[in-house]
């Protein structure tokens, strides 16, 4: 326990308190003791009536541990060779990444907790964005959803010679009678490349030697092909933070409504008559004129960045949508022109493929196989 505490994969928690009551795997079965501690001690003594147990146990040796899941499967994504994005998208339900499965494009690959309902997978996997799923469990295997759409492939998972494993991977690839060049793309290499038909091509990276955001949007673009997304939500994607935006407007059409901007210039004209009654007070401490002035010029700037000459709204040169257009179409651009210069018709296809506007639609040909 103590190496898995190290390697990040437990972290301790805390002893048992007087009068709990603890299961114990002794020679292979489990066994429910009450624990009381003495003087330091703790005495573990055996609920059951014959021949009842008496253990003890110091504080170091009984101190309980809880497991970190989010590094746990983290590991088992790295043994099954997926993409680790992990994370849990409902309770019990982790995704460990993604992975290409032979006939069914690249696949987002589940772990499924013992005790998920099978009416709560299903719900989940009807939600769920992504077409193609693997799902992986341990113990009893689960009811396989029937979801119209969806294509879903699942296997009991196995640790092989300390590693997890799965048989799943290798079983698809043989039972796929014909195959065609696998077009994916791969951002934890650098630099990170893209797969069209199984024609290879690398990918820009940002000066911080990080995938540009476009690779993100492109990422995400083929896992959800033929799927209207809107700017914005491509922008979460990479940056889930930006959630939290929605509703505070950056720009608008029209900076100011009609009551704003009265209350504008009428903060602004008072600020103008309290500035002349201060500066003609010849009692009146510099200090407090220089802060009247300060008051005055600031909100002198703020109306001029909202309103013309006339005191009407100016107009912004584009709302949030245009904003949000111009930089996710940009960051593709970058992408297509690099795939251009290596190969001129797989550009123009990728090109064609990711259309014009907002919201996108990847719309990839047939042989693509995505």
């Amino acid at each position: 326990m103590a190496a898995l505490v190290e390697a990040g994969l437990f972290r301790r928690d805390f002893p048992p308190g007087d009068g709990d009551l603890i299961g114990l795997e002794i020679d292979g079965e489990m066994a429910e003791f009450g624990v009381f501690r003495v003087r330091g001690e703790f005495h573990c003594d055996e609920t059951r009536d014959a021949n009842p147990r008496k253990l003890r146990y110091s504080e170091a040796e009984l101190t309980m541990h809880s497991l970190i899941r989010e590094r746990f499967y983290t590991m088992m994504a790295t043994d099954l060779g997926v993409s680790a994005q992990v994370g849990e998208l409902s309770r019990g339900i982790w995704e460990l990444g993604r992975k290409s499965l032979p006939g069914q494009g690249r696949s987002k690959v589940i772990f499924i907790e013992d005790g998920v309902r099978e009416s709560d997978l299903t719900l989940f996997l009807m939600r769920d964005g992504h077409n193609s799923h693997c799902l992986l469990f341990h113990g009893d295997r689960p009811q396989p959803p029937n979801i119209p759409g969806k294509t879903i492939a699942q296997a009991p998972l196995e640790v092989r010679d300390g590693r997890f494993a799965s048989e799943i991977f290798e079983e698809l690839a043989a039972s796929q009678k014909t195959t065609v060049a696998e077009t994916r793309i791969d951002l934890a290499v650098s630099p990170p490349k893209l797969w069209i038909c199984g024609e290879e091509f690398t990918l820009p990276l940002a000066p911080v030697g990080m995938p540009t955001d476009g690779c993100g949007y492109l990422a995400h673009l083929l896992e959800h092909p033929g799927k209207s997304i809107p700017c914005w939500d491509l922008l979460c994607a990479l940056r889930p933070a930006l959630k939290g935006e929605v509703g505070k407007a950056k720009w608008s059409d029209e900076s100011l409504d009609k009551r704003a901007r009265s209350e504008f210039l009428a903060d602004l004209r008072q600020a103008k008559a309290e500035l002349g009654e201060i500066e003609a007070d010849d009692m009146m401490p510099e200090c407090e004129k220089e802060r009247a002035r300060n008051r005055y010029d600031a909100l002198k700037t703020e109306c001029g960045k909202h309103l013309n000459i006339a005191g009407k709204s100016r107009p912004l040169p584009g709302g949030d949508q245009a904003k949000n257009r111009q930089k996710v179409r940009k960051a593709l651009k970058v992408v297509i022109l690099h795939v251009q210069k290596q190969n001129g018709p797989a550009g123009v296809a990728l090109a064609t493929a990711l259309g014009d506007g907002d919201p996108v639609t990847f719309r990839p040909p047939p042989e693509w196989g995505l």
